[in-house]
């Protein structure tokens, strides 16, 4: 790795120098030769202008370093440096400034800030700058206070948005004008300041190194909550930090797209779901989750990772085939084909494609949020609610089997597939609300199981469940 050697051969040549100079010209070289990682500058929301630092081979995925109090130090450059020459892409984020357009985004009627947003958009806006075929989601590493809103990140983020992340030398509290908004319950500390539950339940792994303190091992699977490294000297707790970020990275990386939800039981259904855009999470995960809950095998396909890199219908259709070969449905069990949004975007296209002898076999297509146009690769345009590509979907929605498909959508959508004259003989849904049907996903899965098992039809009829509590904010 040309980058990694220019630091190392930096460092050997002013070591040879030694003395007091050598202690500047190392503090220059250092900075300059992680300088010069710099493969793109990049801005996201309230990221704006932020470098983003690629190692020479293959990445093994991507952190955001958040620097203490006082901006980027050298302390932060050093360990970015560190990160890179490990194999992973950093985007180094100055606590000041993103706390201060936080604080100003949030306005002054703002109860909380949610972080995840911000840390999920910067990522994308990397990945798609570095023109990689791979989607990782990003590890946070923060130091200092950054390390404390690294964690109260991670805690608040949904499913499926941050694969983890790592503090080093995190002070109990962190200083901003409002919280966190809650996943590790906050907790008053001071004028402008919040100290967070680290005993809190997490969707990802999380691990805090410190100088001393209880050693908690960092668990990788659910049930998750921080875990903790007390070491005594600071090289070797920014190697801890290090190993745990890729250890965080290597385990989101070689997770497949595809989350599969077994019930008790021999199963009363199979359902093959196509997540939105923002992957397998919020409406995708609930309504998964809700169906298995109710005997029915749900095969989620986060479509933020697997549309990342750009596929054809025929490979969809194929991959379609591929799962529901390895389910292994019986005979007498209904089968339904989902997609949300982007996912039902692109689900007609693959359906067309289908080997036929599934294609005889689906017994609901439901397609919920579909829009008129698409394309075959997650693009930055489409979490902004641009079209995303030129492939009508309308018209490949056209030759589908009317009997067989339900088409939900908002009531206030005005963009959507579902009313297009063309698609007349569908059955229709219409749900109140926008895209996100208002968060009521219950509710809408207890109309779509009714239509696995009745047919289209059957979903007008069934009331709606109960609200739930508000959907979480969504990338879909």
């Amino acid at each position: 790795m040309t980058r990694t050697l220019s630091v190392l051969s930096a460092s050997l040549a002013l070591m040879l120098l030694g003395g007091a100079s050598s202690a500047y010209l190392a503090s220059h070289a250092l900075d300059q030769a992680a300088g010069s990682l710099a493969a793109a500058r990049i801005s996201s929301e309230n990221l704006q202008n932020v470098d983003v630092l690629a190692p020479d081979d293959d990445a093994r995925g991507l952190v955001v370093l958040v620097s203490d109090r006082g901006g980027i130090t050298r302390a932060d450059r050093d360990l970015a440096a560190e990160l890179v020459s490990s194999g992973l892409i950093v985007i180094p984020v100055d606590l000041d400034r993103w706390r201060a357009a936080l604080e100003t985004d949030a306005g002054p009627d703002g109860e909380c800030l949610y972080l995840g947003s911000d840390l999920e958009g910067i990522a994308k806006e990397a990945l798609r700058a570095l023109e990689l075929d791979t989607y990782f989601h990003p590890v946070v590493v923060g130091r200092g206070e950054g390390g404390t809103l690294a964690y109260a990140a991670v805690a608040d983020a949904p499913a499926a948005t941050l694969a983890g992340g790592v503090a080093l030398d995190a002070p109990p509290l962190a200083h901003t004008r409002i919280p966190v908004c809650e996943g590790a319950a906050a907790t008053p500390a001071g004028p402008g300041a919040f100290s967070y539950d680290r005993s809190a339940d997490l969707p990802a792994p999380f691990t805090f190194v410190a100088s001393e303190g209880t050693e908690i091992a960092t668990a990788m699977t659910a049930p998750m909550r921080a875990g903790q490294s007390a070491i005594a000297t600071p090289d070797a707790r920014a190697t801890a930090v290090v190993q745990g970020a890729l250890a965080i990275a290597d385990a989101d990386r070689t997770e497949l797209p595809i989350v599969v939800g077994k019930p008790k039981g021999h199963p009363k259904g199979v359902v093959v779901f196509f997540s939105g855009d923002g992957g397998w999470r919020d409406l995708d995960k609930t309504i998964g989750d809700w169906l298995t809950a109710e005997g029915i095998e749900v095969v989620g396909v986060d479509s933020l990772r697997y549309f990342w890199s750009e596929k054809t219908a025929q490979q969809m259709a194929d991959d379609i085939g591929a799962m529901l070969t390895n389910v292994k449905p019986a005979a007498n069990v209904p089968i339904g084909l989902f997609g949300y949004s982007f996912g039902a975007d692109t689900l007609p296209f693959a359906i067309a494609k289908l080997d036929q002898r599934w294609a005889q076999r689906v017994s609901l297509i439901g397609l919920l949020a579909p829009s008129t146009q698409t394309g075959f690769q997650i693009s930055v345009g489409g979490w902004l609610g641009m079209s995303t590509g030129d492939n009508d979907v309308v018209e490949a929605a056209s030759h589908l089997p009317a009997e067989r498909v339900l088409c939900v959508y908002g009531s206030e959508e005005d963009d959507t597939a579902c009313i297009e004259p063309k698609l007349a003989a569908f059955t229709k849904l219409p749900i109140e609300g926008g895209h996100h049907f208002d968060g009521n996903y219950d509710a809408l899965a207890a109309r779509l199981l009714a239509a696995l098992r009745g047919g289209p039809q059957a979903a007008l009829a069934t009331p709606p469940a109960p609200a739930g509590p508000p959907a979480p904010p969504s990338a879909n």
